[in-house]
């Protein structure tokens, strides 16, 4: 069965354009833990975007962020704008954010391009993540080069 574009997806779905290139839409509903897992097992295979509006903008962004500190070598170029009106928010007008991880390098010069992190800023293990989606310092949390 076909979902609509617009139609809310399961957490941990994943929509695929092609071998190269996944979609995971961020939902407010989902677990942190579960979008990095998805994220994560799918960057070998190529390019990863997670989309999100409204309240889930600032999940799809600790999201990205998790990922970026357990991957090294991550590419990333975000894209944030607002939603059209007219939508089930009664004309309202909601945050949107597109947030590209790669491997591969991405177009450096585009504007939401981030280079990968330093070895320093790589975290090695698993950090906590709390129910609201921010990383917590866990005691005995080692970081590469320390």
């Amino acid at each position: 069965s076909r979902r609509r574009s617009g139609e809310t997806l399961p957490p941990s779905s994943i929509r695929s354009k092609d071998l190269a290139s996944l979609d995971v839409r961020v939902t407010s509903g989902g677990k942190v833990h579960d979008f990095v897992s998805t994220t994560l097992e799918a960057l070998p295979r190529g390019e990863v975007r997670l989309s999100a509006v409204g309240a889930a903008v600032s999940k799809a962004v600790t999201v990205a962020e998790i990922t970026k500190r357990r991957l090294a070598g991550l590419h990333q170029c975000t894209r944030i704008g607002l939603s059209e009106p007219g939508g089930s928010s009664a004309g309202c007008r909601q945050p949107i954010i597109s947030i590209t991880l790669s491997l591969a390098p991405l177009a450096s010069d585009q504007p939401g391009y981030q280079p990968p992190l330093s070895a320093e800023e790589l975290v090695v293990g698993r950090a906590a993540e709390g129910g609201d989606g921010e990383m917590k310092a866990r005691a005995g949390r080692k970081r590469v080069g320390s």
